[in-house]
Parts: C-alpha cells; sequence; structure tokens
C-alpha cells in the first residue's frame, strides 16, 4: 500500500513539475527560505531543503500537513524530478525566470 501511495505521489511530481515548467503552476516564497509553495484550490504543496534532498508536502485547506514524502521513498526518477521541482520552483518564486528572460530578450536586441 506504502509503495502504491509513493508511486502515485512520484506522479504528482511529475506532473506539477511539467505544469511548473510551462508556467501553468506559480510558486511563492515562504518565511523559510528554503521552502517554496504553491496554492490548488483545496490543497498546498510545498517543497523546501537542501538541492540534494528535499521534502515534498502535501497540506489541507487548514494548513495541516497531509502527506509528506522524502528522496530515500521515491524511485530514482521521481527523485530527479524532485530535485529539479526544487530548482524550478525557487528560480519562479524568487524571480529568476523573469530575469533570464529580460537579458535574453536585452542581449538579443544589441545584435
Amino acid at each position: 500500500m506504502k509503495k502504491m501511495v509513493e508511486e502515485k505521489v512520484g506522479q504528482l511530481i511529475k506532473v506539477i513539475l511539467e505544469k511548473t515548467k510551462a508556467r501553468e503552476v506559480a510558486w511563492k516564497k515562504t518565511s523559510n527560505k528554503r521552502q517554496f509553495l504553491t496554492v490548488f484550490p483545496k490543497y498546498v504543496v510545498s517543497v523546501e531543503g537542501p538541492d540534494y534532498s528535499p521534502t515534498f508536502r502535501l497540506h489541507n485547506e487548514k494548513g495541516e500537513t497531509i502527506d509528506e514524502i522524502t528522496i530515500p521513498s521515491l524511485s530514482s526518477a521521481a527523485q530527479e524530478e524532485l530535485k529539479e521541482l526544487l530548482l524550478v520552483a525557487r528560480r519562479q518564486a524568487s524571480g529568476g525566470e523573469e530575469a533570464v528572460d529580460e537579458l535574453l530578450r536585452t542581449l538579443s536586441e544589441k545584435k
């Protein structure tokens, strides 16, 4: 049973990563500089931690953690996706994506 839940969470991480890369999911900073969250109608997802070992949490409407997944409990593919999700969420929440886009536009105009 636990393995099935972890596989489903691995699928969820993959979909959220894809949607984040497509800019369909927006991430926000929190008071914890290593944690980022995104809000859905009934749930909140957060990722946090050091780049090499992030944690994925699912919270209910009250902010209570209802599931928590760490690197060791995921398949190797899901581990890499969770690490990438943390990096992409951080970049998006901190404005890194916009900065790169603006610099690319600026540099391409100076041909």
